[in-house]
């Protein structure tokens, strides 16, 4: 809907509410603050969305309507994650889900299951994520919900694509596809053939890639879904970078960042200007690099996305290293270093320390050096990242000759010492 659309149906919503409470009609209340709430978390009045949810919830508790109960603790579920309040999702997901199965509501149990796979994926339980979305794919199966069984295998292709079971990935979001395309729903063909290009980057089907993300780009721009579309030009952009296409990469992502712009998602900004400063320094557009990232690291801290916070430390650590502000590039590093740990993730707080250990060699620091690398190594074996382990183990391998130059070379000046004494 258009902004003055939502804005006719608040107004007729709010009206159906006074007249509800006029006659004192309880469960028509209840089912209006529920869609009011909906609308509310539409328009990104996050705060007005819980106060209107609560309401519902508790008025179908009043008249002892458990399946609009169980649909408003879904709600806030939902409602939760979109504020990052984790637990508190999941108990309302599996209240809801309790209920849904008291009242024998299949659909809404499966539509329970989807959620909490959803969740779990964020938490970081794939095991649990996937037991969910399954038992979402089967219960929306049993109910012929071919919609919903396509969205449950984009997820369940994503899923695969985090364990990196990439065979199952590819089977999963091909028939999603296909069921998206059999029910004609664009937007969901679009965002499968997103997720197939992304993992045909993985796959490094580069040709493929293309093929579904401008397939993606053009199915985002028939049903003007701007976000996505803007998503897609950024995907674009980074395959373009692989390609070398660095020409059609910069089109590619300063058309993202004026999209993400119009619609105000500073998230999305943030990731085109760190996608921006990285191919500027492949370019050697050191000064555009440093302003393209100090971008990002500005947006990250406004939209608290600590992650990308350190990820754009790290980036700009290793310019400064380039630009040989040496003092400023060991700062920075280790600022991401500390946010990598905060967040628990050990492959960003891993290539952090790699960076790390390079700089100290530069700075000729060889027993901090050492110790930076050695973190870098162990945290590469934690997460199972073999090409990391690699370069740590080339990195560790180059300390370890000049440390032994050191050490020839403190044989010879005790050498020569003694033989200075001998001629004296």
């Amino acid at each position: 809907m258009r902004l003055n659309r939502l804005e006719e149906a608040e107004k007729a919503l709010e009206s159906a509410l006074d007249i509800h409470k006029q006659v004192n009609y309880r469960v028509g209340e209840a089912n209006d603050h529920r869609v009011l709430g909906k609308l509310y978390m539409r328009l990104n009045r996050l705060e007005e969305a819980e106060k209107a949810l609560e309401s519902a919830l508790d008025l179908h508790k009043q008249v002892d309507d458990r399946l609009g109960e169980a649909n408003d603790h879904r709600d806030l579920g939902k409602l939760y994650m979109r504020l990052n309040w984790l637990e508190e999702a999941e108990k309302a997901l599996q209240s809801a889900l309790d209920l849904h199965k008291q009242v024998n509501d299949g659909l809404g149990e499966a539509n329970d299951y989807r959620h909490l796979g959803k969740l779990y994926m964020r938490l970081n339980l794939l095991e649990d994520a996937e037991k969910a979305l399954q038992s979402a794919l089967h219960l929306h199966q049993q109910v012929n919900a071919s919609l919903s069984e396509a969205n449950d295998l984009r997820d369940l292709g994503q899923l695969y694509m985090r364990l990196n079971r990439l065979e199952d990935a590819e089977k999963a979001l091909q028939s999603a596809l296909d069921l998206h395309q059999q029910v004609s729903d664009r937007l969901g063909e679009a965002n499968d053939n997103r997720d197939l290009g992304k993992l045909y980057m993985r796959l490094k089907r580069l040709e493929d890639a293309e093929n579904a993300l401008q397939s993606a780009l053009d199915l985002h721009q028939q049903v003007n879904a701007r976000l996505s579309e803007a998503n897609d030009l950024r995907d674009l952009g980074k395959l373009y970078m692989r390609l070398t296409r660095h020409e059609d990469a910069e089109k590619a992502l300063q058309s993202a960042l004026e999209f993400h712009t119009q619609v105000n998602d500073r998230l999305g900004e943030a990731n085109d200007h760190r996608h921006l400063g990285k191919l500027y320094v492949r370019l050697n557009r050191l000064e555009d690099a440093e302003k393209a990232l100090q971008s990002a690291h500005d947006l990250y801290q406004h939209v608290k996305s600590r992650l990308g916070e350190a990820n754009a430390l790290q980036q700009l650590g290793q310019l400064y290293t380039r630009l040989n502000r040496l003092e400023d590039a060991e700062k920075t590093l280790q600022s991401a270093v500390e946010i990598h740990k905060q967040v628990n993730e050990r492959l960003g707080e891993a290539n952090d320390h790699q960076h790390l250990g390079k700089l100290y060699m530069r700075l000729n620091q060889l027993e901090d050096a050492g110790k930076a690398l050695q973190f870098a190594l162990d945290l590469y074996q934690q997460v199972k990242s073999r090409l990391g382990e690699a370069n740590s183990l080339h990195q560790l391998g180059k300390l370890h000759i000049r440390l032994n130059r050191l050490e020839d070379a403190d044989k010879v000046l005790d050498h020569q010492k003694g033989i200075d004494t001998t001629l004296a």
